[in-house]
């Protein structure tokens, strides 16, 4: 219910209308989606060695895995993946309206981008600043009511311009050379969502 989809593809449609729209990022590649972490078998360096790799894909709800990995057709990339288990707080607490008819969940997320620098011509921190400005923090009205929505806010929680520990928490055991013309950022946030119990259905 709480619709993590819809507002990932918000924040991209923000990156691309906001300081990500000049001609140098008009060919990069917004995932629509939320990434998880898949495994896949590698050999070794000796024959009959095997180790086990992790790598961010997107699948759809046909069981289709749509790779997210550094692309150098590309001069810039962004996707979006989910870090923690969903919480649900006890809203019988809470001061508002009736506690039994509504839920709070929250997601902690990460925004990856990962840029060109031949080509989008700016510095890890420059890309950096660049979102965290364009970062939607609550959508409007107009945007919670298509998606019947109470409340929804995201705060940005950490930010990485270190490619290689970027590269490191997203690509674990996965034999790449990063080449100096790559540059990863990770930006840590919180989506908060509160939405009717009412609401809730997975019924057509």
């Amino acid at each position: 219910m709480p619709k993590l989809r819809e507002i990932t593809a918000i924040q991209n449609q923000a990156l691309k209308s906001g300081l990500f729209n000049g001609r140098r990022f008009q060919d990069g590649k917004w995932y629509d989606g939320i990434a998880t972490k898949l495994n896949r078998e590698e050999s070794g360096p000796k024959e009959g060695d095997v180790y086990i790799a992790k790598f961010p894909a997107i699948i759809d709800n046909n069981g289709e895995s749509k790779d997210v990995s550094y692309n150098d057709t590309y001069p810039i990339q962004f996707y979006h993946r989910l870090t923690a288990p969903l919480r649900y707080p006890d809203m019988s607490q809470e001061s508002f309206g009736n506690p039994d008819m509504s839920n709070q969940e929250i997601a902690d997320m990460v925004l990856i981008c990962i840029a060109k620098r031949s080509k989008v011509k700016a510095f890890p921190e420059e890309i950096c600043a660049a979102i965290v400005a364009s970062f939607v923090k609550e959508l409007s009205p107009a945007q919670l009511m298509p998606l019947q929505l109470q409340q929804a806010t995201m705060e940005i929680l950490e930010t990485n311009t270190d490619t290689f520990s970027v590269f490191a928490q997203e690509f674990e055991n996965v034999d790449f050379a990063l080449t100096t013309d790559i540059s990863m950022i990770a930006v840590r946030y919180r989506i908060t969502t509160l939405y009717g119990k009412n609401c809730f259905t997975l019924c057509n």
